[in-house]
């Protein structure tokens, strides 16, 4: 890889990349080179898809560089290293503009290193040639992190079980929608339940003000009372019993 021109270095990253993706995700999870976060004629290698963003993820590299910083000798060592981590922060830079949460992208992306040792020489040494390494601070701030092919798996296994607990949050979301519903008509069958209480209490209520004695009940018990009564006499008598007149008040009156 590294004794081949520079668009060959990015060709392999980019390569490796996708074949990993592809292993750990499937091809629906995933897209190559998406246009709608194209910046001018770039735009990023990959993102992944999540349910209500993506995750832009770039794996341009500068193999070039890279390999003369390696090949330098002692004395131009650390100037080719300097070249290097100037190079890392452009990309990071560069990377930084896909991160758009407007269009529907997570506020970080992910640049990817073809191999392990790239990834810690740049991004976990804290020192080279007695200088700060500012690779690792300067992703932080632009919120860009640093991955390889064995430091992706852990970054798409936060992924799926992000996606796994989105997920999960939707049913619960569903769950919640129907609790609240319930609580909702619980409430409204508790004030129907009052209500036919209230009914039930006041019809009992006024059946009782229907027996009392001076309720509608207890005036027709007593007029058939004094039907049967009259009847009774007229027959003891040896007459026919006569009709019995109606008061205006509800009594009852005989000849």
């Amino acid at each position: 890889m590294f004794k081949t021109p520079q668009m060959s270095g990015i060709a392999y990253a980019e390569t490796a990349l996708e074949v990993l993706l592809e292993t750990h995700l499937g091809s629906g999870l995933y897209e190559r080179k998406p246009r709608f976060l194209a910046a001018g004629n770039d735009t990023v290698d990959f993102i992944i898809k999540m349910s209500d963003c993506v995750v832009p993820i770039d794996s341009k590299f500068p193999a070039q560089v890279y390999r003369a910083w390696v090949e330098a000798g002692e004395g131009e060592a650390k100037a080719k290293w300097r070249e290097f981590r100037d190079a890392v922060l452009t990309q990071l830079r560069d990377v930084a503009k896909y991160i758009r949460t407007d269009a529907g992208t997570t506020d970080y992306a992910l640049l990817f290193l073809p191999t392990d040792v790239v990834w810690h020489q740049a991004f976990v040494v804290n020192k080279w040639y007695g200088e700060d390494n500012v690779i690792l601070h300067r992703s932080q701030e632009l919120r860009v992190f640093g991955c390889s092919p064995q430091t992706l798996m852990p970054y798409l296994g936060l992924l799926r079980l992000g996606l796994r607990n989105l997920r999960i949050a939707e049913d619960v979301k569903g769950v919640q929608r129907l609790v609240n519903q319930l609580d909702s008509t619980w409430k409204q069958l508790d004030k129907d339940w009052a209500t036919l209480v209230g009914h039930l209490r006041n019809a009992y209520n006024f059946a009782g003000s229907m027996r009392a004695p001076k309720g509608s009940w207890s005036q027709a018990d007593q007029i058939v009372t004094d039907l049967t009564k009259h009847n009774s006499d007229a027959r003891e008598a040896g007459r026919p019993p006569r009709e019995p007149q109606l008061t205006e008040t509800g009594g009852v009156t005989h000849d």
